[in-house]
């Protein structure tokens, strides 16, 4: 059984194609969004210095990693256990 009408028409029963770009941006460009940010560039600042020292431990113990030069996030709260990409302060949309 299907679950939808079933039409014998075939006029009725044409195919659409539809076609949908959705917008990209290159690990490059994501980068520099986020280093306009001030508070991202901290801690991106912090994971590309040579000295890992103490705000390096406090940002990963926070959820934060970096991959490609992207700064990302794992959310203690998520579902699932994927990185979140940080989106810049001026970029989030409440």
């Amino acid at each position: 059984m299907l679950s939808r009408l079933e039409y014998r028409d075939e006029e009725i029963c044409e195919l659409k194609t539809i076609i949908i770009d959705f917008p990209t941006r290159t690990a490059n460009e994501l980068r520099t969004e986020q280093v306009k940010d001030l508070e991202l560039k901290k801690i991106v600042d912090c994971f590309e210095n040579p000295n890992k020292g103490v705000d390096f431990a406090n940002w990963t113990g926070r959820g934060y990693v970096m991959n490609q030069g992207v700064l990302y996030r794992y959310s203690p709260h998520a579902e699932v256990e994927e990185a979140q990409l940080v989106v810049p302060t001026y970029e989030r949309r409440y």
